[in-house]
């Protein structure tokens, strides 16, 4: 255990190192958030009342609705992409296959290299919640332990995700229809950008299978002033229940498809 909290130590040190030596691509992804922000402050103030009867549960305005959807849209990011992500970018390089030879095993690397990403992913949500909070007067600061707490149980269920995209990764190298089930359609089947009560009764049937809505729902009701309290331990019981499935089918599909690239030499391929 030591020598893993020392791995994710070391990968956290490197990453936050990349993070500040690439000083424009950071400042890049801070006008980035900003531009995101501006649109939709807009776009709120141009539908105020059009949507209300769907957004009524969620306070009525739109605009903290919209920075919460982004905020734990981000938070995870690094969870779903944080396997695929060190696998390409170790290949890029041209370093994964020593990295694999060290005592430490491949699952353990690829786990502190993902516990880290999500580590210095905190401060995009941050961000949000900040800029957010500058421009509406602030949330309901109260609900931030609520908000925590759903959005990690919301990123430990997508971790077995990444983890089976990682293994589509290392098999077919390009093309991951993980990321797009997972990644692309559910921001819009989960209520990031808008409620799900917009959306057909049919298509809020496949959004209420989906963790990020069930996050979201949770984080809402935690921060946003006005909402309408709502039951959450069937969110948290949903989220536990899909972190406890997809945990080992990632793991399963993770070692089959790490085994399998080790057995066709493709290990270091992309």
């Amino acid at each position: 255990m030591r020598n893993f909290f020392l791995l994710i130590l070391a990968f956290l040190r490197r990453y936050v190192k990349e993070m500040f030596s690439y000083r424009l691509q950071f400042v890049l992804s801070l006008v980035r958030i900003a531009f995101f922000l501006v649109i939709f402050f807009f776009i709120a103030d141009l539908i105020t009342g059009i949507g209300s009867p769907y957004l009524e549960k969620y306070g009525g305005d739109y605009f903290p609705f919209i920075v919460v959807g982004l905020a734990l849209n981000a938070a995870i990011g690094a969870g779903l992409y944080g396997f695929t992500g060190a696998i390409s970018s170790e290949q890029a390089i041209g370093t994964l296959e020593p990295m694999l030879t060290t005592p430490a095993g491949p699952f353990v690397i690829f786990m502190a290299s993902t516990v880290a990403r999500n580590i210095t992913s905190i401060i995009w949500p941050l961000l949000y919640l900040a800029a957010g909070a500058v421009i509406i007067g602030g949330f309901t600061w109260s609900g931030i332990p609520i908000f925590i707490l759903a959005g990690g149980l919301t990123a430990v269920a997508y971790l077995g995700i990444g983890m089976i995209s990682a293994a589509f990764t290392l098999v077919v190298k390009r093309g991951n229809p993980i990321n797009l089930f997972f990644g692309t359609l559910p921001a819009l089947l989960s209520g990031v950008y808008f409620p799900v009560e917009v959306l057909p009764s049919w298509l809020r049937a496949v959004g209420r299978a989906i963790p990020l809505t069930h996050g979201l729902e949770l984080s809402r009701t935690a921060l946003l002033p006005g909402a309408t309290p709502e039951s959450m331990s069937g969110g948290f019981l949903f989220l536990s229940a899909f972190a406890a499935f997809s945990l080992p089918a990632g793991y399963v599909a993770f070692r089959y498809a790490l085994n399998r690239a080790r057995k066709d030499g493709s290990l270091s391929h992309y």
